[in-house]
């Protein structure tokens, strides 16, 4: 039976968890006391977070926008670019749910029940569904996931999905390990094995890759967002409410991303907020607050090279298996 791994999959960073949803097992467990999720009270408030001001949009090289929507200062519902899906996250017990239909019929969604978190309140477990429907099937898929943290830094997610059909199996796994320096992420280390048993055979497949973030003498204080690199940005509202704990102290100057090397710089306001992220002089990412509108922006950031926009980590595992079901 071939393998199923193909290197678009590799090239697309498994930006997580935010994002982890289908028959998953991630495991990890947390440094922090875990307690129940709630209402917007218990989400992860700004100062554990790392952020001085909170970001309401976010608007990417090619003219995507997500938008974020506060409630007590804690984000509780919007859209984001990844996927085109809207979100809401809260309720009690606190519930996160994502989802689009789109222009072709297609409906997807993500569930994340029955979710535990450490004493910021960042995710440290969840059960996960996740729905698809189109060309005129229902497929579905579902599982749980754990994160390690030290201090509400993450440090581990471990995520294990599978399948099975007769005497066919098939077993994926991925492990991201995050490396801090004070609250200065400086290297991520991913692990990916995709494994198939037909009941006579067994094929695996590991990939393994190594990021590497350099911060320099004099790095810029980071006024609150969240590395778009980094492969849990497939979840970017995840990560704006702080259900994957707090981000970096300062933005690093270049880093070493599979093997490949980037310089990195901020354009910053007035008021010192970060309104402009850039990848080797190109403009990655813009980032708005409360009282501007981010479609303004819209003419400036197409002028940039477009990077690919991609499935969120949970979508691109749900496809895996949809196309191994159905050969589409």
């Amino acid at each position: 039976m071939k393998n199923i791994i193909r290197s678009a999959q590799r090239n697309a960073k498994l930006s997580f968890l935010m994002y982890a949803a289908f028959g998953l097992c991630f495991t990890a467990c947390s440094d922090d006391d875990e307690s129940n999720g709630g209402g917007s009270g218990d989400l992860p408030a700004m100062s554990d977070l790392g952020i001085t001001h909170q970001v309401t949009g976010i608007i990417d090289s090619k003219g995507n926008m997500s938008t974020f929507n506060y409630v007590d200062g804690r984000l509780t519902s919007g859209h984001t670019y990844v996927d085109d899906m809207d979100f809401t996250i809260g309720g009690s017990p606190l519930t996160v749910w994502c989802g689009v239909e789109e222009s072709d019929g297609e409906k997807y969604e993500e569930t994340y029940t029955n979710i535990k978190t450490n004493s910021y309140g960042a995710m440290t477990y969840a059960e996960v569904k996740w729905r698809e429907e189109g060309y005129g099937e229902v497929y579905e898929g579902g599982g749980t996931f754990t994160i390690e943290y030290d201090d509400n830094r993450l440090t581990k997610i471990t995520i294990e999905e599978s399948d099975a059909e007769g005497d066919y199996t098939y077993t994926y796994k991925t492990e991201f390990v995050h490396s801090w320096d004070g609250n200065n992420i400086t290297k991520v280390t991913a692990k990916e094995t995709e494994t198939e048993n037909d009941g006579s055979e067994e094929y695996t497949d590991t990939y393994e890759y190594t990021d590497y973030y350099e911060y320099g003498s004099n790095p810029e204080t980071n006024s609150g967002i969240y590395l778009p690199q980094l492969a849990i940005m497939d979840s970017d509202f995840m990560c704006y409410a702080g259900l994957f704990g707090r981000t970096t102290s300062h933005i690093p100057e270049s880093a070493t991303i599979d093997g490949q090397n980037y310089e990195f710089s901020v354009d910053k306001d007035s008021q010192g907020r970060i309104t402009a992220f850039y990848e080797n002089g190109y403009l990655y990412e813009s980032y708005f607050y409360d009282g501007q509108t981010p479609s303004a922006a819209r003419t400036t950031i197409n002028k940039a090279p477009a990077k690919t926009k991609g499935h969120g980590l949970m979508r691109k595992i749900a496809k895996r298996i949809i196309a191994r079901n159905t050969g589409r």
